[in-house]
């Protein structure tokens, strides 16, 4: 009899994490509070669209995980070749998606590159505890200062405020601030490469390295080939009911107890308002440690250091020869109201009517704020915003918008959670037949590595 192990949380974690122990041979329940698994990648389907959440794209960053997601895919998906730009200053990039630190100035540029090399021969470096003080260790003080406005947009309060094990989430591990020639020549110094950015749109696979068996693959990014990323969770829940994963959906988990040498969880179904228990070996926590926290009475309040980003997302439906050939925008201009501007129907088949499309502008904001009180009144100017980006014909106009809100577009972490979370992690360590993500991130790359650390805790 396969050991059981129970999967709290359905998106993309969740489901990969539940497929790849479910191929090992495990016994998987998958539980979630949603309607539909993916989480943010569900999308959401309207009068003949699918509404992808935001941009959402896949890349073959990591060999292993493209196949993955191909795999869970039945390999029904469709190569993109990405053109993406940046605005900053008033400039449009198009050679990259993250701000171009250049259109700031040449002393900028100056005091950035020569901070860099002060950071890298820094013999001590001091622990860091906000985001500020990381970026400052890692790229210098003139490029903390200049990030911390220009990111502004995403994280709605300043560095100084944000936890520092936010900086993987937030911010590209290379700052793009030189002229490319430059850049190449200085990337020549392995430290230097580690943080220089250099345009890759001629050849974009460079930018994975020996990550990625070119031999293989020659495109970077892909995406379903049928109802965009609602496409994928409906075609991974296939594949998991397949491989025998339980899947419990519109399902809350109230309690987890010890029970022997594995868990009874408590759990509430959302439909029928009925609580029911399951036994489990093992149980996996793929959602964020918050609530884990309340659950196992934490020695602190976790939830105090979340910084919660709400985004209000405007969608115009418009003939697809009215698209432009962008697949996104990055807009970090503060007078700007659009963050960033997508055209999912661009990606692959089944989004829209025929000879329709879609694009997708995401605007971050406060709850409370003008703009999402009444966000209606606003939609003309992100329309204009829309025609002064050159996303869509100059000549288009302006069709009704179908408009989604959300308080929680994604959650960063307030200074001080690093602290509390490895307290949480010490805690956690009396219930040792509880498994959540070592480093409280969700990163793509880690499934794998917290998928090895599961089965590690099951043979012992």
């Amino acid at each position: 009899m396969p050991r059981h192990i129970s999967i709290i949380g359905g998106g993309f974690h969740g489901i990969c994490s539940a497929y790849l122990l479910a191929k090992k041979g495990y016994k998987v329940s998958l539980i979630d509070t949603g309607k539909t698994l993916g989480g943010v990648m569900a999308s959401v389907e309207k009068d003949g669209y699918i509404y992808d959440l935001g941009c959402h794209l896949f890349d073959n960053s990591y060999q292993e995980l493209a196949n993955l997601i191909k795999e869970l895919m039945s390999d029904r998906i469709v190569p993109h070749k990405t053109i993406y730009a940046s605005i900053l200053n008033g400039i449009t990039s198009t050679d990259t998606d993250n701000p171009n630190l250049a259109s700031l100035g040449r002393r900028v540029s100056s005091d950035i590159f020569f901070e860099m090399v002060d950071a890298i021969l820094a013999t001590r470096k001091m622990p860091a505890s906000s985001l500020a003080d990381q970026v400052e260790a890692t790229f210098g003080p003139a490029a903390a200062k200049a990030l911390n406005d220009v990111y502004h947009k995403k994280t709605r309060c300043s560095f100084e405020d944000l936890s520092s094990t936010v900086f993987d989430t937030i911010l590209p591990p290379r700052l793009y601030f030189l002229d490319n020639e430059v850049a190449r020549f200085l990337k020549k110094h392995p430290d230097l490469d580690k943080l220089i950015a250099v345009e890759c749109m001629d050849d974009p696979l460079k930018l994975f390295g020996n990550r990625l068996d070119i031999t293989k693959t020659d495109y970077r990014q892909f995406y379903p080939a049928e109802r965009g990323m609602r496409g994928f969770c409906e075609q991974a829940e296939k594949k998991l009911i397949d491989c025998g994963v339980d899947i419990y959906k519109t399902t809350f988990c109230q309690a987890i107890d010890q029970d022997g040498q594995g868990c009874r969880l408590t759990l509430l179904d959302k439909d029928t308002e009925k609580s029911w228990h399951m036994a489990s070996d093992l149980v996996f926590w793929a959602g964020d440690v918050t609530k884990l926290s309340e659950i196992l009475g934490g020695p602190e309040d976790i939830a105090a250091y979340n910084q919660p980003v709400p985004i209000v997302v405007f969608y115009f439906n418009l003939p697809a020869d009215q698209i432009g050939h962008y697949s996104y925008i990055n807009n970090f201009d503060r007078e700007n109201l659009i963050s960033r501007i997508s055209a999912p129907s661009n990606y692959g088949a089944a989004m829209a009517p025929k000879g329709m499309g879609y694009v997708c502008a995401e605007v971050t904001t406060r709850v409370g704020s003008d703009m999402w009180n009444d966000s209606e009144a606003q939609t003309e100017a992100i329309w204009q915003e829309i025609l002064a980006m050159n996303f869509v014909a100059p000549d288009a106009h302006m069709p009704e918008a179908f408009i989604l809100k959300t308080p929680v577009g994604y959650m960063l972490k307030k200074k001080g959670y690093k602290k509390a979370f490895q307290n949480f992690t010490a805690f956690a360590k009396q219930t040792p037949n509880i498994y959540f993500p070592e480093h409280g991130s969700f990163s793509k790359a880690n499934i794998f590595a917290d998928v090895a650390h599961i089965i590690t805790a099951l043979d012992h």
